[in-house]
């Protein structure tokens, strides 16, 4: 098979064609220890998961009170759990938090009880427990959402089936590689490894998820590194990017990191050319998908956006978790505020779906078309939009049309909108 050279220049000038480019159809076929070491190494996290979950662990209950992002207003949760996804729900629930009462080494299974205890104090509901436990809990009607999804990329087998899989929002991005004259090189230098590891790694992932940062050990980083690649993005003879790719069977992006003084444009350029040339690295080589990694399970995240951009579509983490499990007591204005400004991808049985809460007014038909635009992606089964002040006929029209990727839910009239929220 064709080997990279250590750098590799762009031709910024042909981002459509690139006339010349060969595509090796290998499907990067590589000796059998080298996959089968890769596949054992993910089976058995996925034992070690399963194994992990299936326990059922004494957790916490915490009374959680703050002030609600975007409304401002006061809202108060009971959380459950291990505090595995605390930082997370609790960071896009509120501007600010804390803990006010807190109860330690409860029995999961008293959960029910809990929610009773506290059914008039508290507004919201969240369980963060383990797998088997979670099982046990959509009896309650919870609304039930996975930690982690993944965005995937099948690689076409022409360079402008490729091209015409970005969305346009992508293709108008890589305007900023010939504004930057970005260049690429791939490395499985130990010495870049650690490089990457402290100056762009941890310093990004500590920047862009705070609290919710989880930092991969060294030691485990650089045993990944060692059966992967390093792609580096180059400006100026400078390394101002990188990504750990693993090339043995569907190529994955495994980390990303960045130094800690890129000024912000700069920043948007070198995302989008850094992803570019994966994606072109991916097509040359014969990779027929490519794994942008998990993302957290927001339609209107700013990462999962992103990645949408160039034509990603969804799949369940492989890997056995618990569920994140939400329940609002109660349709606060916080609470309703949470939701419109959170659009989950939840289960429905073994489905995929998005469920949107909207309020601005009544669910007319640009709505729904925005809607549909923005959020939709072919591997949700569909989208539940549901409207608290009423739906306009020619939403009701558009959304029967659209059957298959929405379906609408008036709350209105309903005596009990949370619970409906909650189980349809």
């Amino acid at each position: 098979m064709k080997k990279h050279s250590n750098e590799e220049k762009s031709d910024p000038q042909n981002f459509r064609t690139f006339k010349g480019l060969t595509r090796f159809r290998s499907d990067n076929k590589v000796g059998f220890f080298s996959r089968a070491h890769k596949y054992l190494e993910a089976g058995l996290e996925c034992l070690w998961e399963l194994f992990r979950n299936a326990r059922l662990y004494k957790v916490s209950a915490a009374i959680v009170s703050g002030k609600e992002k975007h409304s401002g207003q006061p809202v108060k949760a009971l959380y459950v759990g291990n505090f595995n996804n605390f930082a997370f729900v609790f960071g896009r629930i509120c501007s600010e938090f804390g803990v006010i009462e807190e109860h330690r080494n409860i029995n999961p299974l008293g959960i029910r009880s809990w929610v009773k205890r506290y059914k008039g104090t508290v507004d919201l509901v969240v369980a963060d427990v383990e797998l088997l436990l979670c099982k046990t809990l959509p009896w309650m009607e919870f609304i039930q959402i996975p930690q982690w999804i993944r965005q995937k990329f099948d690689v076409p087998d022409s360079w402008e089936a490729v091209w015409n899989s970005f969305r346009k929002s992508a293709q108008k991005e890589l305007r900023r590689v010939l504004k930057y004259g970005f260049t690429h090189r791939t490395t499985n230098s130990e010495e870049d490894f650690k490089t990457f590891y402290h100056r762009m790694y941890v310093p990004y992932i500590k920047e862009r998820y705070g609290d919710e940062a989880i930092i991969v050990p060294e030691t485990k980083f650089l045993r990944k590194c060692r059966r992967g690649q390093l792609m580096q993005l180059i400006r100026g003879g400078k390394v101002i990017y990188g990504a750990l790719i693993n090339n043995i069977g569907p190529l994955s992006i495994e980390w990303v990191g960045v130094p800690d003084n890129l000024e912000p444009e700069m920043l948007k350029g070198a995302s989008a050319a850094l992803d570019y040339f994966i994606i072109l690295y991916a097509y040359e080589y014969g990779n027929q998908t490519i794994d942008f990694g998990p993302s957290r399970p927001l339609l209107n995240d700013g990462l999962f956006q992103y990645k949408r951009k160039w034509g990603t579509y969804l799949q369940d983490s492989r890997v056995p978790r618990g569920d994140i499990l939400l329940k609002p007591l109660n349709f606060t204005i916080p609470i309703i505020s949470f939701f419109v400004n959170n659009h989950f991808i939840t289960r429905d049985g073994k489905r995929l779906v998005g469920k949107i809460l909207f309020n601005e007014h009544r669910l007319n038909v640009n709505d729904l078309e925005h809607i549909k635009k923005c959020y939709f992606i072919e591997s949700l089964d569909h989208l539940k939009i549901f409207a608290l002040s009423g739906i306009e006929d020619d939403a009701r029209e558009f959304a029967k049309v659209e059957s298959h990727k929405l379906r609408l839910f008036d709350l209105t009239n309903r005596l009990h909108p949370e619970e409906d929220f909650c189980r349809l």
